[in-house]
């Protein structure tokens, strides 16, 4: 390869004919000790130096930037209290007994739905703004599983062992998506039969098979998934409201940004004719 390339551009000389320069020699060299050096430093500063403490921690104050999404899908905010039938409560003393068996403090947890109907509780675990409190507050849901399946005391007469302990995202949204998509294949073929309005309105409205995983999740009982969906519409109509609240904001802004625009446009026009 040195002899292909010689003849393009000179790779190699003659010792007899390199130049004597004992400075340039030197600089060199203390080139690549530095170099040495500056890479040892690196090294040590990356493996040995501790990190500092807190310093992968959320900041305490986000300036208003927090824009609430990350609470819909976290699940200690959409954990699952079911009762039996002919045991109601009602919200206060549900959460009570919900944090007698977490031991937790009772202030801490939070309705986010009731569905009497349903005889099904939403709440969640709110551990405030503490650092300390929100890497404790990481296991509540688990711990809540673990308290549903073998249930004592007070929980242990009302409670529902059967029903989820909390709302899984995944499932909601293939839910939700198979519903939607059930309703729009029935109205379009009530459509195509030159069907009313009104029974179109009504067969969209109807029950519509679920997937194969909802009922291994939920289980066989009607009612039981009932109430879930009934879970499940709420976390969707919250996260539509979140989403659709940005929309209308971003399109305000559009629409105000081409109003400008076309003022603007309007003013040159007129300073030209």
């Amino acid at each position: 390869m040195i002899d292909l390339l010689d003849p393009l551009f000179t790779v190699r000389s003659d010792s007899d004919k390199a130049l004597p320069g004992k400075q340039r020699e030197t600089l060199r060299r203390g080139s690549w000790a530095c170099c040495i050096v500056c890479g040892a430093v690196a090294m040590w500063d990356i493996m040995l130096h501790p990190v500092q403490e807190g310093a992968f921690d959320l900041p305490g104050d986000l300036h208003g930037l927090d824009d609430g999404l990350a609470d819909l899908w976290d699940q200690n905010t959409m954990m699952l209290f079911r009762w039996k039938p002919g045991e109601g409560r009602d919200e206060a003393a549900l959460l009570w007994a919900a944090a007698e068996s977490l031991e937790v403090d009772a202030m801490h947890l939070k309705k986010q739905a009731l569905f009497e109907e349903h005889r099904l509780l939403l709440f969640k675990y709110d551990a405030g703004k503490d650092g300390a409190q929100r890497a404790a507050a990481s296991p509540v849901h688990a711990k809540w599983k673990e308290q549903i399946a073998s249930p004592k005391g007070q929980l242990a007469q009302i409670v529902d062992t059967s029903f989820p302990t909390a709302l899984n995202v995944t499932l909601c949204l293939h839910a939700h998506a198979h519903t939607e998509l059930a309703k729009v294949q029935a109205t379009k073929e009530k459509s195509a039969e030159a069907e009313t309005a009104e029974t179109a309105e009504a067969a969209s409205a109807a029950e519509h098979p679920l997937p194969a995983e909802f009922a291994e999740i939920v289980g066989p009982s009607t009612d039981a998934r009932d109430a879930y969906m009934a879970g499940c519409s709420w976390w969707t109509d919250t996260l539509d409201s979140f989403y659709g609240h940005n929309f209308e904001e971003n399109a305000t802004d559009m629409e105000a940004a081409h109003s400008s625009a076309d003022d603007d446009d309007k003013a040159e026009g007129a300073d030209l004719a």
